[in-house]
C-alpha cells in the first residue's frame, strides 16, 4: 500500500486519527496538517466526508472496546440496588 495512493493516505490518516484521539490535541488538525504537509491533492481526503467517517470510524472503535465494562456497568446492575449491606447495618443501629 504506497502513502501515494488513496487508500494509503486514507489508512494513515485513519491510524494517525487512533493514535492521537486521547491526546489533548485537536482531533481534527492532522486531518488537515498531514495532507498539506506531504503535498496530498485528493478531493476526497479534504472533504467533509471524510473527516467524519474517519470519526466515526474512531467512535466505533471506543464503542466495541469499552462494551464490556459499559454493559456491565449501565444494563446489568439497572436493577440492583447499590445500598451496601455496611450502610444498612448502621442506619438500623
Amino acid at each position: 500500500m504506497d502513502a501515494g495512493s488513496l487508500s494509503g493516505q486514507a489508512f494513515l490518516l485513519g491510524a494517525l486519527q487512533g493514535l492521537t484521539e486521547f491526546l489533548p490535541i485537536s482531533s481534527s488538525a492532522h486531518l488537515i496538517l498531514i495532507p498539506w504537509f506531504f503535498k496530498w491533492h485528493n478531493p476526497f481526503i479534504d472533504s467533509l466526508t471524510f473527516g467524519v467517517a474517519v470519526h466515526a470510524g474512531t467512535l466505533l472503535a471506543i464503542l466495541f472496546y469499552f462494551y464490556q465494562d459499559w454493559s456491565q456497568d449501565f444494563f446489568l446492575d439497572c436493577g440492583k440496588s447499590h445500598v451496601t449491606e455496611d450502610y444498612k447495618i448502621s442506619q438500623t443501629g
